[in-house]
């Protein structure tokens, strides 16, 4: 998953995230996300 900059602080980021499923039960999934932002 790409992550884009916007506006404010967050203006010249980029990065990526990183989604990993654990478990999924008929309501409930836990889903573990690492995420990585490079601020220039």
């Amino acid at each position: 998953m790409p992550i884009v900059g916007g506006s404010g602080v967050f203006r010249f980021c980029r990065g990526y995230a990183q989604a990993k499923t654990h478990s999924i039960d008929e309501m409930v999934a836990v889903v573990e996300y690492d995420v990585y932002v490079f601020h220039y």
